[in-house]
């Protein structure tokens, strides 16, 4: 049985549906294959960092998110409004780190 948020097995393997299978392995192989296409290595590893930390709210993979402010509202639309809003502020601020280590890094 898997304990309360193991990092293995991840999003889209935990319930063992074949179909979410299927879209997990399909899910990963697409921000791989996005983050490859990526101008620097270090660019490529803060997409992958930032995606894979919206699976982990979207998903509650790690647990790290669920205390975000209504995530766990009982109202769906309130839920579902603020998951996206949190996706979108983690991975702006996943680009702003890479933003401010790139310019530390040049100077």
């Amino acid at each position: 049985m898997r304990r309360k948020h193991a990092l293995f097995p991840p999003p889209g393997f935990r319930s063992r549906n074949i179909g979410h299978m299927i879209a997990a392995v399909i899910g990963y192989l697409f921000i791989l294959y996005v983050a490859k296409d990526m101008s620097s290595f270090l660019e490529s590893v803060f997409f992958t960092l930032a995606s894979l930390s919206v699976v982990d709210l979207c998903t509650n993979w790690t647990g790290i998110y669920s205390r975000f402010t209504g995530l766990n509202s009982s109202n769906t639309l309130v839920r579902i409004v603020m998951t996206i809003f949190w996706s979108i502020v983690i991975f702006i601020a996943w680009v702003l780190i890479l933003v401010i280590l790139e310019e530390f890094v040049r100077i």
